[in-house]
Formats: structure tokens, C-alpha cells, sequence
């Protein structure tokens, strides 16, 4: 797989080759089966948040939420120092595989299309897979079709739901455990 210039979470990718795609893979199987070696409250953040970048505005409405609350979370703009010079594959995988608890993922038309958010749901997806825990939080903010990504857990529509609302809803779930 060849990819050109992307920005990701503040961070200039300037093409590259991913040569073999089942490598990536097996580093995500891998994490995800050390990970289940540890109990939520071992994670280092209650919740991952996975988004486009188009996104990014409703996203932070919601963030602002987050932060006012005792909440650990992932955000990238937030650890833009930590992110940088890592390999993002890798990166990515650990966060959203190994250390948060749940992962908010924002859905839209966009969200189906970037290549790092299809890095991201393929370490939350087969985490899901593997430890078989109710771990992946959807939020869906568009008419874009869901079952592209998986048919088979509930989400909230983001339309229907203030940005508060939602911050609220993740809240109340984190606190559950």
C-alpha cells in the first residue's frame, strides 16, 4: 500500500511504502493479546477518541466536555510532542489497542476514507474481535452508511445528541466499571 503527504495528528507523513500489510497486522493481534493481560483500570486512558479530521470541529466540542470531567483521554492535538517521530502504525496500535479502556469512534463519510483512521479501527476492530469486550463506543455523524464498518454494535446518532450530551453518555459509560 503507497501513501502520499498526510497530516496525522499534527504530524507530516511524507510517503512511504507499507510493504506488507500482514505484518502490521500480526503487531496488532500481538498488542492485542498482551493487552488482555490487563484489567481496565490498568489503562492509561479511560477513553480513545478516533475521528477524520473533518471531524475535528464536533470533535472538540465534545472534548471541551470531557475536560471539564476527571476523564482520562486520548486526543491527538493533546500529545502532539509524544506522537512525534513515532512509527504511527505502531503508535496508533498501542494507544487505541493497549491503553484506553473504551475508544469513541466518530463515524462519518470521512471517517471510511482516511488511511490513518482505517489504521486506527483495525487495531480497535480486532481488539474487539480478540478480547470480546464491549470496549468500542460509535458515534455516528452523518447519513453515511455504518455497515461499512461493522452492522453489528449499537451507536448513537450524533444528530440526535448535543455535543454535551455525548461528553455526558461517555462519562456515564466509563464510570460503569
Amino acid at each position: 500500500m503507497k501513501f502520499g503527504s498526510i497530516v496525522n495528528n499534527g504530524v507530516m507523513i511524507t510517503g512511504g511504502t507499507v510493504k506488507n500489510s500482514s505484518v502490521v497486522g500480526q503487531q496488532i493481534s500481538a498488542s492485542v493479546k498482551s493487552s488482555e493481560q490487563n484489567s481496565k483500570q490498568d489503562k492509561k486512558y479511560d477513553v480513545g477518541l478516533s475521528f477524520a479530521n473533518e471531524d475535528r470541529a464536533f470533535v472538540e466540542m465534545v472534548l471541551y466536555h470531557i475536560k471539564k470531567t476527571e476523564m482520562r483521554y486520548f486526543y491527538d492535538k493533546d500529545e502532539v510532542a509524544k506522537i512525534w517521530g513515532n512509527d504511527l502504525y505502531r503508535y496508533l496500535t498501542d494507544v487505541y489497542v493497549i491503553q484506553c479502556k473504551y475508544t469513541v469512534v466518530f463515524h462519518s463519510a470521512s471517517y471510511t476514507k482516511k488511511k490513518w483512521t482505517q489504521v486506527e479501527w483495525g487495531g480497535i476492530r480486532t481488539k474487539q474481535l480478540l478480547e470480546q469486550k464491549d470496549n468500542l463506543l460509535l458515534v455516528l455523524l452523518d447519513d453515511s452508511d455504518i455497515s461499512v464498518i461493522t452492522d453489528q454494535w449499537s451507536y448513537l446518532d450524533g444528530r440526535d445528541y448535543s455535543a454535551k450530551e455525548i461528553a455526558d453518555i461517555i462519562l456515564e459509560k466509563v464510570s460503569m466499571d
